[in-house]
């Protein structure tokens, strides 16, 4: 091999020259074989050829990292921009039937969400919608005084959601139960118009038990609730679910794994629990599963638009897609929901949008909610009393 590389060196000096066929003579000469010089020029040649590619690649790789970081740190100081600049506390309307409908209407609003959403996400949603809310609670694996977030012994992961929002509604019962009628569970990346929930909610009863969000027709036989765009259930719903069905192997799934909402939706289906019909009387949608954009935008009637195929009720697009009054909305950014506070609540249109809690004395403005209320729903709840089975809930 020494012979062979001191021949190699030769080589590299008369590579291009006419002496490729004295020196390959001299290989035998001196004991070298031809083939191993060969594979030794090669792969020192290809490792010399190699390297500016290499750096090359490892220029690429710095850049893009560097590239991200810039982002990640433009992006965190644009949501916290938003944070200092907008702040929404609802000063520009009269918010008296509002508030009215906030004391008929007690909700505790429950968000799942991890260590690492702490800042990213569920601090967003706490300065935003949620507030709205008579109480709210941040379930994570992990304490967090600042949010207010409530630690659970679940192991962390999307298989173990089922566990973790057991869990919380198990708390909910036994600390919560008499403070309200509602109960909401929602994802950190959801928007809730919790007017609008409330609104829905006012004409229904909460002692019985219904539950109510966007409802999906697989995995479950009666249908279940898109865990994504929030679902309710109600004071009786969760009474039945605690007492009936929490801690009954044969009712509901006593481990941590599986989908949370198909495991929920199982669940309730076999205590009895009614589902409520979320939808507006003309057939809208009021808990969407996806951002407001797929279902406005008609360019996303592709095969990579999931929800027709999934939603137990027709899916439209464009204008008609969604309710006046849409309750929920999922996959939202930090950005976007400081958006949709800016749009919703902060935003007029001279001569367009009805002031409602000015221009009506108070007592007729809370009759007509009342009649909104009942007018706008479709007032059908279908009641699935047939226990289903404990099957793989994966989607």
């Amino acid at each position: 091999n020494t012979k062979c590389f001191y021949f190699f060196d030769q080589f590299q000096v008369h590579r291009f020259s006419r002496l490729m066929g004295t020196i390959l003579r001299r290989l035998k000469t001196r004991n070298c074989d031809v083939r191993k010089f060969l594979r030794i020029f090669s792969a020192i040649d290809f490792a010399r050829r190699k390297a500016p590619l290499r750096d090359l690649t490892i220029l690429l790789i710095g850049a893009f990292i560097c590239y991200l970081s810039i982002w990640a740190m433009q992006e965190r100081r644009d949501v916290e921009v938003l944070e200092k600049v907008l702040i929404f506390d609802d000063s520009g309307y009269n918010r008296t039937v509002a508030k009215y409908i906030a004391t008929q209407v007690r909700l505790l609003c429950m968000i799942t969400t991890i260590k690492e959403n702490h800042l990213s996400k569920a601090r967003h949603i706490a300065a935003t919608w949620l507030k709205r809310c008579t109480k709210y609670i941040f379930i994570s694996s992990e304490t967090d005084l600042s949010l207010p977030s409530i630690h659970f012994d679940v192991p962390e992961g999307h298989e173990n959601l089922w566990g973790k929002t057991r869990a919380a509604f198990k708390y909910a019962y036994d600390f919560h139960f008499d403070r309200f009628d509602w109960f909401l569970k929602a994802d950190d990346d959801t928007y809730v118009i919790i007017e609008n929930l409330r609104l829905f909610l006012l004409t229904q009863k909460p002692d019985e038990p219904v539950y109510l969000g966007c409802r999906l027709k697989k995995f479950v036989k009666g249908g279940y609730m898109q865990g994504g765009a929030g679902y309710v259930i109600s004071r009786g719903a969760l009474k039945a679910f605690a007492e009936k069905a929490l801690q009954d192997s044969q009712l509901c799934r006593q481990d941590n794994r599986g989908n949370e909402d198909v495991e929920m939706g199982r669940c309730l289906q076999n205590i009895g629990v009614r589902i409520i019909d979320s939808r507006d009387s003309a057939g809208h949608h009021r808990f969407l599963a996806l951002h407001p954009l797929k279902y406005l935008t008609a360019s996303n009637k592709t095969n990579d638009f999931w929800l027709p195929d999934y939603s137990y009720d027709e899916i439209l697009q464009g204008p008609e897609c969604c309710s006046k009054y849409a309750i929920a909305f999922h996959y939202m950014e930090p950005q976007q929901l400081y958006l949709m506070e800016y749009l919703i609540y902060h935003l007029n249109v001279y001569g367009l949008r009805e002031e409602v809690n000015t221009d009506l004395e108070r007592e007729e403005a809370i009759t007509r909610a009342l009649s909104l209320s009942a007018s706008l729903n479709f007032n059908k709840s279908i009641e699935i009393i047939t226990p289903d089975t404990f099957g793989d809930s994966s989607s």
